[in-house]
Order: structure tokens, then C-alpha cells, then sequence
């Protein structure tokens, strides 16, 4: 959503590193993508695999029984505004019997190396990964909240009774419009207190979103063992 992140891996060392982050608007990221890798020999480099990951709000969910590939575009049109020469992708995910359907950025591939490139959306990896965090739990509430933070914005993913309820993607400027989009979407499905908990990712028990929402409930648990604030968001 505010520009490019690079995190690269070394199979040879085993071990991850993160390259650098360069915000850049949308309708520039191709011209930024072309500078930074004029500028960064590494890069330059053909890799063996490329992983793109969309972090945007372009995108929709819809069951697996309506789905269809040939109404893909225009399920995506009800919910977001689409320009003419937009691509639409689509990923299902299966744990939910739903589809995410996404606008990607497909001429940034033109300047990638690679033996082999994969597109992903992060609204797939968040909500696959959903699965394996509520077997973890031993407690089942009516309803279950999963927060994924990222600095300036974050998803959400509502269950009721185990089946999923909501989802959405909102962009916030400070801790106040963070607790208000919270608020908002817990009054709206009427949801209190006695019937929640809440599962946050990507941040830790010293950031201000987590110190204001310890202040709203004190039904929620951290995910240390996943950073969802860096791009690679639950891989």
C-alpha cells in the first residue's frame, strides 16, 4: 500500500534479511521498482524463486459456490472501482470454502529475474494462516477477532460460532482511528465483552495500538511468533 519492501533469503546460510523499504505512491511503483534495481547490484541477480506479495485493500472475498473465473471482474467491480486496464487474480482458501479475488500488479514482473515467480495477496496468507491459530486455542468464544497490524493500517477477520462472520482492511493515521474501526465493527455485529477474544499479530505489548486496546478489553493474546508488520506478513 505505501511502497516496496525486499526481504531476501540466503539458502546457502539459511537465514533471512530484510533489504530495505521505499515508499513510492502506486502509480509509480513500476518507475521505482526499475531505479532501485539499477542502483542495487544485488538485485540484479536471477533468483531462483520471487515471491510477490500484494498488500493492498484491491481485493474481495466471495464463497466457493458462487465463484466463477469468468465473473471474477465483475464480483471485484461490487465492491471496488476498477480502471480499464486493471488485472484481476484470484487464490482460494480452502480452510474458509472461500475466494480471494485481487487487482495485482502485474507489469512489475517484467523487471524481475527469476527462474520462477509467485503472486500472492496478503488477505490470503493472513486468513490461511487463521486456521492454524485457532487449534492453538483451548477455549472456543462465540466470537473470535484476528488482528493483523501493520504500521498504517490493518486486517481484520470476524468469527462467529467458527465460521467466519467478517472481513476488512482499514487504513488508520493514528492509535484513535485504530480503536475506532475496532469499535465500529464490534458494535456493528453486536459483540461484547462476555463473547470475544481477540488475536493480535504483528505488533508486540509496548506498541500504542495494543496499550489503547488493553484499555478496551482485557480479553485478547498476542502472536509473538509472527510479524506481520514487515511485508512478509504470516509466511
Amino acid at each position: 500500500m505505501y511502497g516496496l519492501s525486499f526481504m531476501l533469503k540466503d539458502n546457502k546460510n539459511k537465514k533471512f534479511f530484510e533489504y530495505l523499504f521505499a515508499p513510492t505512491h502506486t502509480v509509480q511503483i513500476e518507475k521505482k521498482l526499475q531505479q532501485i534495481i539499477d542502483e542495487r547490484n544485488i538485485l540484479q541477480e536471477t533468483f531462483n524463486q520471487i515471491d510477490i506479495i500484494h498488500h493492498n485493500r484491491l481485493n474481495t472475498l466471495v464463497p466457493q459456490e458462487i465463484f466463477n473465473p469468468e465473473t471474477a471482474r465483475s464480483l471485484l467491480e461490487k465492491n471496488i472501482k476498477l480502471l480499464a486496464n486493471d488485472t484481476v487474480a484470484h487464490e482460494p482458501i480452502d480452510t474458509l470454502e472461500a475466494v480471494n479475488i485481487y487487482v495485482p500488479f502485474d507489469k512489475i514482473k517484467g523487471y524481475l529475474k527469476a527462474k520462477q515467480i509467485n503472486e500472492k495477496h496478503s488477505a490470503t496468507i493472513f486468513l490461511r494462516q487463521i486456521k492454524q491459530i485457532r487449534q492453538q486455542s483451548d477455549f472456543m468464544p462465540v466470537f473470535e477477532i484476528f488482528l493483523n497490524i501493520f504500521p498504517h493500517d490493518f486486517q481484520i477477520a470476524v468469527f462467529k460460532n467458527e465460521k467466519l462472520e467478517l472481513y476488512n482492511h482499514f487504513a488508520y493515521e493514528n492509535e484513535d482511528e485504530f480503536l475506532y474501526y475496532l469499535f465500529f465493527v464490534t458494535e456493528t455485529l453486536e459483540i461484547n465483552q462476555n463473547n470475544m477474544h481477540i488475536y493480535v499479530a504483528g505488533v508486540d505489548k509496548l506498541d500504542e495500538n495494543v496499550q489503547n486496546l488493553s484499555d478496551f478489553t482485557s480479553n485478547y493474546s498476542l502472536i509473538p511468533e509472527k510479524n506481520p508488520s514487515q511485508i512478509n506478513n504470516f509466511l
